[in-house]
């Protein structure tokens, strides 16, 4: 893949994530004055990696900038990271706070409750 195909894939990948959580793509990836790769103002602060390699070398550093922006806003920090077989799948993996993801557990858990009635 060239760097403008990976180029275009990650710009692809940046907006369908954003979309997903219902909001839109910041503007040069937040290279500007929002930083973050989307965001959903209020709700969420979007940071996505894509390689075609096996492995992803995740830091405490470029989680601790996406923490430190997302809270400023009051947003909950999603990491989003896609790793691309040999065999060209793509496995999408989100990283949040386990505090966020248990909040998400008990409101899936209360809305399966409500639903079973």
């Amino acid at each position: 893949m060239t760097t403008r195909e990976r180029k275009r894939s990650s710009q692809r990948t940046e907006a369908g994530v954003a979309r997903d959580h219902g909001g839109q793509r910041t503007p040069r990836s937040g290279a500007g004055f929002i930083k973050g790769d989307g965001r959903v103002p209020g709700r969420f602060r979007i940071e996505n990696k894509e390689t075609s390699k096996q492995s992803y070398r995740f830091t405490l550093k470029e989680w601790l900038e996406l923490v430190t922006e997302a809270r400023k806003c009051g947003e909950i920090p999603v990491f989003h990271i896609v790793l691309t077989g040999a065999n060209g799948r793509r496995y999408e993996l989100a990283v949040t706070r386990y505090l966020d993801h248990k909040e998400f557990v008990r409101a899936f858990n209360e809305e399966c409750d409500a639903a079973d009635g």
